[in-house]
């Protein structure tokens, strides 16, 4: 079965598709193979100089789950989350490591693991804050390069279009007759793609990843609410309950300082 938001793009895209079609007496000027691999070429030409190959495949490969539809798994976190901390709070070593082998959530984990090696708060809350800090950092450098994607694109449409006017100008002084605007229009048509790549595809996608890794991040900073409470020994109801309701803009500030500070009125409860 589709999902909605495959059917909103489809139907976007088929209305744009349509709108060509029917806005033209001849759909074939829309078809321009040189300008089109002018714009391709010079887009990854671009993107290589631009940024490594690390940089390259891990964007793609976030871009994969996002059509995917690979959302965060919430329930899951907050059922492991509280299993854990009833575990702890009756002193349960050993069912606290079993249960931490069955957690494939690799923040949930490295927070727990620090508990169990006995770590003070504030070494807890630091590691965490990095963990933090690290992926906010990952995810946007991956929206970040298709917003570059959206900005190498209708440059090198201009490209395409400088050189069909270049061409055409050679054609007219050996062929007066020349028609100008058959050829204008071909020219006109590499800018024409840059735009619907940079407009359709590019920034859609890097605006969609700017959103997924601002989510992440609240949602891990609740997640690390949620660890400090078990470190301190809350108890496992508590620990539901406030991983339910948390606002995470009420106790971590995403535009500050990635600290610890924030977590203290949630953890004074």
């Amino acid at each position: 079965m589709l999902r909605l938001p495959v059917i909103a793009i489809a139907t976007g895209l088929a209305v744009i598709l349509a709108t060509v079609i029917f806005s033209t007496k001849d759909p074939g000027l829309f078809i321009n193979l040189p300008g089109l691999s002018i714009i391709v070429g010079g887009v990854l030409t671009a993107l290589f100089f631009s940024y490594s190959k690390s940089d390259i495949l891990t964007a793609f490969r976030t871009v994969k789950l996002l059509i995917d539809n690979h959302a965060i798994d919430k329930q899951q976190a907050i059922k492991d989350m509280t299993a854990i901390a009833y575990l702890w709070n009756r002193k349960d070593l050993k069912g606290v490591e079993k249960k931490l082998s069955t957690i494939d959530n690799s923040f949930l984990h490295m927070g727990v693991q620090h508990i169990i090696d006995g770590r003070t708060t504030d070494e807890i809350a630091s590691v965490l804050n990095w963990k933090i800090r690290q992926l906010h950092h990952s995810e946007y450098r991956s929206a970040k390069l298709f917003h570059s994607l959206a900005m190498f694109a209708p440059a090198f449409g201009m490209v395409g279009t400088l050189l069909g006017l270049v061409n055409m100008m050679y054609l007219i002084s050996d062929q007066p007759s020349i028609d100008i605007a058959s050829h204008l229009a071909i020219a006109l048509v590499t800018t024409f793609y840059g735009l619907i790549f940079a407009n359709v595809f590019f920034k859609p996608i890097a605006i969609k990843l700017e959103r997924r890794a601002d989510q992440l991040v609240e949602w891990m900073r609740i997640m690390m609410v949620g660890i400090m409470m078990v470190e301190k020994r809350k108890s496992a109801a508590f620990i539901e309950l406030a991983m339910e309701t948390l606002d995470p803009f009420e106790h971590c500030n995403l535009g500050a300082e990635l600290t610890s500070r924030p977590l203290e009125p949630a953890l004074n409860h």
